[in-house]
This record gives C-alpha cells, structure tokens and sequence, in this order.
C-alpha cells in the first residue's frame, strides 16, 4: 500500500480502539491484527506473527510466554490492558519480583536464541506504542501516540513491524530527505537570478558556502546550539520586507558567528547574543548571493520556522549536496550517495563489528575493577582509531564512522556512570591512579574526536558540507553524552577540522594529507564513470595512475584507480586494511583481470566481500545502481589447500603451443576445433611480514543479497569461495567443443535491410533480386521472433546485378557511405561494396543462436537453433555443427550461473562474449558415459518441443523468458529445472546447488 492508504487505515483503528479501550488478554491479537493489516490487507498473519511464543527460563523448568513475536523483522511484542502504566513496575506471578512491560520483555528476549533475538521490542497499552531499538540500547523509547494526531506525524516510524528495510529511525531519513529537498529548491530559486554567463566557478563556490553556513544556523536554532529555539529566524524574519536589509543583517550575522565575545561591539545587542562558532565555516569573506523578498520569506517562514532541523542525520547529510547538481554532473562526476545501511556493511565488517563485539565482552566482565580498567583502555583504543576516505565526497562515510565511534564511546561512560566508579575511572583516563571518590576532573570525558577522520574530495561545496556534517555529528553524540552523565559539556566552538581536504585525489600524494603510519582504515565509496563514457582528463588520470604498460589500461574504469592508488598506499603500511563500495563492474568481465591480477600478484587479498546488490539512493534524482563492497589489506596468507590456481591466459596465446587443459573435463565433440590451448599455472601469494593490524587475519567471509553469509578460504577476485583464476581473453575454448563465431557486420549503413513488407515492396519493381534475400537475425529479431531480410550480394554474378538497377543503386550507396568513412579499413571495404565488412556464414549446418546482450531479470540466456540458410548480425553469437547436447549444457542454470559471475555488462544487461565468456567455460566430464548424454539431449529437445508450442501461438522467446517464465509457462520452467538437475549431476553437484556453488565448481575445475 502507498503511504497515504497505510495512513487512513491506522487512523480508522485509533478511532476504533480509542472509542473502546483494550483488554490484554482478551483483545491483544486482534489489536495487533487489525494494525499489521493496515500496512498490508492481504497479508497471511499465521505466517507473520506468533502469539504466546513460548520461551524457557534458564536453569529452570518455567514457562513463559511473548505476547506477540513477528519473525521476519525480529519484533517482540509485551502488550498490556489500556489502565496499564507503561513505566510502572509490575509483580511477577508466582514471585516477589517487578518489571516493567520493556523490562519483563527484555528477560524474554535474553532467553531467546541468537539467531531470533529482538531487533525491537514493543510494548503497548491500546493508548500508546513504545518502540525500544536494541541496536541503540541507550536512546530512550520512540513513544507513538495511538492517536488521531500521533498517528498523523508517526505513521511510517511504524514501517519496521513489516519491513526490515525501515526503522523507526525514519525520522531521521524523512528530515534529512526534506532537508536537501528544501536547500535544492533554495539554491534553484537563487541560481535563477543569474545569467548564464555570471555562473563562474567563483559564484558557485560563494553560492555553495552561503547554502552551507544556511544549514549550520538552521541546525544550531533547533538543536539548541544557539540559546533559543527558532533563534536565526526570529532575528532575520523582522528584515524580510527588504531584500537589502535582509542581506545585510545576513552578512553582519555570519561575521559575528566568526567573532569571538571579546572582541565583537558590545553596543550589537541582539547580535550578541549568538554564541561564537569558530571552525572556520564562518572564516571565509565570500560575497552574498541575491536575495529576493520571497526568498528572504522563504529562508526564515518556511526553512528556518517552518521545519524542525534537529533530528537531521548527518550520516545521510550527503543527499542535500547531491541534490543541488543535475543528473548529468552526478554522471559525469560519478558521484553517489549510500545509505547508512550500506555504510554500515563497509565500515561496520570493516572494523565497527569487532569493535561492537569487544565491548559487548568487556561489559559481560564480571570482575568490577577488571571491567573499569578494560572500559578505560577500550575508550583510548578507540580514541586512537584514524579513518580515511581518500574519496570522501559529503563525509559519509566519515560522519557514520565518526558517530558510531562516538555512540560505542557513550556506552563506555554509560557502563562507568552506573557502576559508580565513575570519577576515579575518569581521573584513571588522564593519566594517574585508580583511586575511588575523586573529584570529577574538569577535562572532558569524550576523547574520540574529529580529528581521527581524514579525507580527499575534490568538490569544494562536498568538502563544506562534509564538514558541516561532521559538526552536526559531534553535536548530536556530545547531546547523547549529556544525557548519560546529566551534566552540561561545552558545544562550542567548533572544532577545526583540518583534515579534510580540497583535491585532486587521482593527482595527489595521499602521504601528504593522510599520514601512512598514522591511518588504521581506508573506506569510502570512489566515484564510478565507466571507461567508455569518462572524460579526456579522466582517461588521462588513469593512465598516469596504472602507466601506459599496465595491461588494457584502456579499458579500465574510472574507479580502478582509487584501488590501485589504496594499494600503492597501504604497501607502506601494512597493517592497513581497506573497503570499498563500487559498482560491480570490477568483479565482472575483462576488468577483474585487469585490475585484481597483477594486484594479487602483489600481495594483495580480499578479506571480505559483499556480493552484487541492488543500491537504491535517497539522493534526490539519483540512479539505482548495482554495487558490490570489496574489503582488502595485504594481511599473509596461508598457503590454500592444493595451491592457487590462476588462468593467465591471454588474448595474444600462441596458437604454436597446442596444449590441452583438464582434458579429463571435456566431452569429446564430433565437431572440427582447433586445439591451441594454455594451460593454468600457479602463482603462489607473496608472504608479507608485516604484523598483523587490529582485527586482521581473522575469519574470511563473503556477504549474499539474501542475508546468508559464507565463511571462505579464499575470497577471488570474482568474490567466490575459489582459488585466484583470472578469466581472461582466450582465442579458444578451454573444452573440446565447437568453436563461437560473432555474427556478420556489414557497415551498409542499412541499405541492404528490410523489413518483410519493404522487401516485398522491392520485390514487386525488382523480382530477380529473390535469390538473394536472406532472413536476418540480430539479438532484438531473434528474441522478439521479428526477422528481418537482408540483401546478400557477396557470390552475386556481377552481369546478374548490372541488370537489376534497384539493386546497383543500393550497392552504389554502401560505396559512398564507406568512402565517407574516416577509418582507413572502412575506406578500404568501399572498393567491395557488395561484400560485408565481415562476413561469417555457415553451409549445410544448423547454428545454435546467442545473442550478446540480455536482459538481468532472465533467468536464462534465450538461445535457440537456426538453419545455415539465414544470416546473422554481429549482435549474437553463432556456434555452427552444434548438437542437442551443446544446447543443453549452454541453456542450463551452471552455464549461465557461470555467465552472470564473468560476463561483462552493458548498463545492468548480461554481455555474452566469445572470449571471456565461453572460451574460459569449463564443460563437464561425463560424456563418455552415453545415457548420460542422451538424457541431455531429450530433456533439450523436451525445451524446444515446448518452445514451439508457444510460438504457434505467438510467444516469442522473450515473452517466454520474462518475468512470467514461472507463472504462465510452467511447462517450460519445469523442463529447464529437470535439465538443470541432470546437468548438475554431471558436474557432480546436487540439485539444490546454489548458483555460487556452480561457479566455485567450474573455478575449481579451471585450477585443476
């Protein structure tokens, strides 16, 4: 349901359940029903929620049971009758014992198994909703009003009982959506003001810091940085009638932002009264935009008075300097904003996780002293942590870390606080002994701070906002922290943050800004521009990167080069480790030999890995994109059973040296193929001796998109459980099968195609030309079953043509389309205009069809036979003499399991190659065994036979291989998954393999 309908439906439910009050054990499953319902009218409730899910008191033999527990989210529900008092203690039945409903859940949720602990607990009383987020033990509850009104500004917090994507932080993403929304619309409104001609790189960076100290002065009146609430907008709406007044107080407030007390007038009365914010973000004289009245109303009504700024999260603070560029400069930098979701996979498995763990065994301690010395030495361990995104763009990644870092450092002053000991654990943090009730020290309890976050970006507003965001930050946690001890802690001034900084980083020595010997983490997501669409600098810089000898540097992304350079890097510091988040593009296709080979050569290991998964951005007007996390460092390795397998063959193999590799793999094949092959050697990992780093050398692991995580060996460059093969171009295959040849290309610039009724419209003017039409098949008119009729002329009779004028008059107009060419070969195929620039055709065989690009919602690559009698484009793929069994092993889930994990892209389209895909195919063994192979064979004709079924009723192969392939042709489905099943059987694999199990097979193949 959209938003608006889940609305309306809790709002009937508030009126119902208002009007009547509740009764617990009578009423709480209908109450609950009647609310996971408004989110989803069809939803199948017995397999949502269990009621009276019963649990085991340790060490005992009693029975308790959870009101309500929804699976799927990990939400334990305590409901109780609508007289209830939600903080009021209550007695235990059978015991002297009272808790509170939090506090009575929270000892079920204790006796539960890992694997189904609470990620919420809920407690209610018909009135009200009282969320407690176990992953922010130390926040207080998110209390809902089960309400008309709480409803109203509270719905979607609501999200998380159904959705695991959602939480009921959403507050802060929906402020932080709207945040951005309204600076974006602001800096259009200004940006309209100006000719063209006036928008100078200096303007726009004026524009940009006015658009940043505007966020601070919004953020600081709210969260009571500045001394009252609405504290900006009061002061500037009273000079909104004029736009010169209105600019001039601006301009005379940002300068006593930037003044401190004792030197500012004291006759400036009401100016005075904004504290001193330092930092430098008021530092810089930059001249004012224009302001209009409107403007100058909407900055202080609708921005400043009209929207509460202080639950912004400035993790996610990115978007709004996102959403003040077009589309097009987002492409063209290859600048993303990730969620913190998504930081958190980098930065939490990075080192967040051990982190989180440690303490969480520190506090368990039971010894008080032990706890108290080990609580202090983990806040200096982590005060001591320095983190570096070399490509920091708004500080994401920074400001997340930084935040996390803060709230662990929180947890520690909590555990301190509560276990009374907390002055003389302070007094122990700054140096002297441990000696109980001493004085609380003056110095300030937080040591984690700014200061440990380094990073490179080379747009300037980013760098602004980056550290806009990092203030806000420190805000917040310092908030968090004053609560905890009760006690105030000076907000301001700022903190200079001077290690954040302006550049080039592709241009950059990083040593420069980011010492090597002080950095523990390199993280950050680089931007991604494809190597196909990157600017003539941006080409400049990856050459200059790699050199002009690294092996297809021209084919490399854009992105490659934050890898490379992250190596060069940590080389000098071994104890370093790195992630990344990056297209998935580096671990498909030519890139990963390009790019991982000679790095692994190097030393270098993938430590952790998250597979492909879908990255759907909050920034305003952003692309969904596929992405991939990437954790490295140059920890030792042990060497891995059997030794490294790494496939260096190449497209420049020499065809002199025939060799046949892992015969014992190949069917044998009737068919004519050349033999050349190179066989796979060993490169064993280069041992470093460096020591190892915190969190180092620990488990290696590798992250599904369905939530299962795989404990792993080895992580290859293609992130599977798998020696370290590189798939690189080969001439042939590496099996005993027929050889793939890519379609014609005729460069005729469509003067020898038709449609059918256009060759039917030539036809009637120039008969003799039938012989010569050929059917034609590229990818779209094979899978859409639309072919078209090409005009084949290459063995015409010459005195044949001169008498078809028709004819000569298209041959004549190839002739000048390629002699208007600028490439030389072309010119040179002008001579021959009859023939194709390349010609590919077959005699007296059929010819299995592949087509080089499909969609990435398929299952299954469409192919399918076609006689020798048609022609086709250099769009698809042709294996000529290909039998039933070909077909089979071609069509079934390995095969194209394998496809999806090697093949290159097009946007998020499978690519099909000849080179990398098929020639590098492992193909099972088995085929000596004849039923083996006949059982192939039938269950493909069984395909085929079904396929045809369909197209006498116009179903062409993309309507069968949609979405719909399950659902409306299950025949078809059903054939594929009984040839799917013998097929894994000849790679020895069960039926229920997973299709990372397929792949790490047919890797495991290629290293044997």
């Amino acid at each position: 349901m959209d938003d608006k309908q889940i609305k309306q439906n809790l709002k009937v439910q508030t009126k119902f359940w208002n009007a009547q009050g509740g009764y617990e054990k009578g009423q709480a499953q209908q109450f609950w029903n009647s609310i996971l319902r408004c989110f989803d009218d069809k939803i199948n409730l017995s397999e949502t929620i269990v009621y009276e899910k019963q649990v085991k008191e340790p060490g005992t033999n009693n029975t308790k049971f959870i009101d309500g527990y929804i699976t799927k989210t990990r939400v334990i529900i305590e409901q109780k009758s609508s007289h209830i008092d939600l903080n009021k203690p209550e007695s235990q039945s059978g015991t002297d014992e009272k808790f509170t409903p939090f506090q009575q859940a929270e000892r079920y949720d204790n006796w539960l198994p890992v694997s189904e602990k609470a990620r919420y607990i809920v407690c209610s009383n018909f009135r009200t909703i009282e969320i407690h987020d176990r992953n922010r033990p130390l926040e207080p509850p998110t209390i809902i009003p089960f309400t008309d009104d709480g409803i109203e500004k509270n719905y979607y917090r609501l999200k998380f009982l159904l959705d695991e994507q959602s939480s009921v932080t959403a507050l802060e993403v929906a402020v932080s959506k709207a945040a951005a929304q309204h600076i974006g619309s602001l800096y259009d409104d200004i940006i309209k003001l100006y000719q063209k001609e006036e928008l100078t790189p200096d303007f726009l960076h004026s524009l940009n810091v006015f658009c940043v100290r505007l966020v601070f002065c919004f953020y600081a009146e709210d969260a009571l940085v500045f001394r009252r609430k609405d504290m900006f907008g009061n002061y500037m709406k009273k000079y909104t009638q004029s736009r010169d007044e209105f600019r001039l107080h601006l301009k005379l407030l940002f300068d006593v932002l930037n003044t401190p007390n004792q030197d500012r007038d004291p006759d400036d009365l009401a100016l005075n009264e904004f504290p001193y914010v330092n930092g430098g973000l008021f530092a810089l004289k930059t001249p004012l935009p224009r302001i209009t009245e409107n403007i100058a109303i909407k900055i202080t009504q609708k921005i400043s008075l009209g929207f509460d700024w202080s639950p912004i999260n400035p993790a996610i603070f990115g978007a709004m300097f996102e959403s003040t560029l077009s589309p097009q400069a987002r492409r063209e930098g290859g600048m993303h904003y990730t969620s913190t979701d998504n930081i958190d996979k980098a930065v939490g498995t990075l080192f967040l996780n051990d982190l989180r763990q440690k303490l969480t065994d520190i506090i368990a301690t039971g010894d008080i002293n032990q706890k108290t010395e080990n609580l202090i030495n983990f806040q200096k361990e982590i005060a001591s942590i320095k983190v570096f995104d070399p490509a920091c763009g708004s500080g994401n990644f920074l400001t997340y870390s930084y935040m996390e870092l803060r709230r662990l450092e929180n947890k520690v002053l909590y555990e301190l606080k509560t276990m009374g000991v907390w002055d003389a654990a302070v007094e122990t943090r700054h140096g002297t002994s441990l000696q109980p009730k001493m004085p609380t020290p003056p110095q300030s309890p937080v040591m984690v701070s700014l200061s440990q976050f380094y990073g490179l970006e080379i747009n300037d507003f980013a760098v602004d906002t980056a550290k806009t965001a990092l203030w806000i930050a420190q805000n917040q946690m310092l908030h968090e922290t004053q609560e905890i001890l009760g006690t105030s802690l000076p907000e301001l001034p700022l903190s200079n943050i001077d290690t954040i900084h302006c550049v080039n980083a592709l241009r950059e020595d990083w040593e420069k800004y980011a010492p090597t010997e002080e950095i523990d983490y390199i993280v950050g997501n680089p931007p991604f521009v494809g190597a196909r669409i990157m600017s003539k600098t941006q080409k400049e810089e990856v050459i200059d990167i790699f050199g002009k000898d690294w092996k297809n540097v021209g084919n490399m992304d854009y992105v490659t080069c934050w890898y490379k350079k992250a190596y060069d890097f940590i080389k000098h510091n071994p104890n370093i480790r790195c992630a990344f988040v990056s297209t998935n593009s580096i671990c498909q296709g030519e890139q990963v030999a390009n790019l991982w080979k000679p790095l692994m050569e190097g030393g270098l290991r993938i430590s952790f890995a998250y597979r492909t998964f879908k990255w759907e951005s909050d920034s305003v007007g952003m692309a969904h994109v596929h992405c991939v996390i990437v954790g490295f460092d140059l920890t030792p390795q042990p060497p891995l059973l059997g030794g490294e397998g790494v496939a260096t063959q190449s497209s420049q193999e020499q065809e002199s040296t025939p060799q046949v590799c892992a015969t014992n793999l190949a069917p044998q094949s009737s068919a004519t193929t050349l033999s050349s092959q190179s066989c796979a050697t060993n490169l064993a990992p280069q041992s470093l001796p460096s020591p190892l780093r915190r969190g180092a050398g620990g488990e290696v692991k590798i992250f599904n998109p369905d939530g299962t995580i795989e404990s792993a060996q080895n992580i290859n460059a293609y992130l599977f459980d798998a020696p370290n093969i590189f798939i690189e171009g080969r001439k042939n295959p590496i099996s005993d099968v027929p050889q793939l040849y890519t379609g014609s290309q005729r460069l005729d610039n469509d003067n020898y195609m038709f449609t059918a009724e256009e060759m039917d419209n030539f036809l009637t003017l120039e008969p003799k030309a039938k012989t010569y039409f050929k059917v034609w098949y590229g990818a779209d008119e094979f899978l859409n079953n639309r072919p078209r009729y090409c005009l084949y002329l290459a063995n015409a009779n010459p005195m044949e043509l001169a008498k078809m004028p028709l004819v000569m008059q298209r041959v004549k107009a190839v002739q000048e389309y390629r002699n208007a060419s600028s490439r030389a070969q072309t010119k040179k195929y002008a001579a021959m205009p009859t023939k194709f620039y390349l010609d590919v055709k077959f005699d007296n065989t059929n010819i299995l069809i592949i087509p080089n690009v499909s969609s990435e919602k398929r299952k299954y690559i469409p192919i399918g036979f076609m006689s020798s009698d048609n022609l086709c484009s250099n769009q698809v793929a042709q294996i000529p003499s290909a039998t039933l069994y070909h077909f089979g092993i071609l069509t079934s889930i390995v095969h194209n399991a394998w496809m999806r994990v090697v093949a290159g892209r097009l946007k998020s389209d499978y690519r099909y190659s000849k080179d990398i895909v098929y020639n590098n195919f492992p193909w099972p063994g088995g085929r000596d065994v004849p039923w083996r192979v006949s059982t192939v064979e039938t269950l493909s004709q069984k395909i085929l036979d079904i396929r045809e079924k369909y197209a006498a009723q116009g179903a062409s192969l993309a309507d069968l291989y949609g979405e719909n392939l399950d659902l409306l042709f299950t025949d078809l489905a059903n054939a594929h998954k009984k040839l799917d099943e013998a097929v894994l059987r000849l790679y020895g694999l069960p039926s229920n393999a997973s299709e990372a199990e397929m792949v790490a097979r047919c890797f495991e193949m290629i290293g044997n």
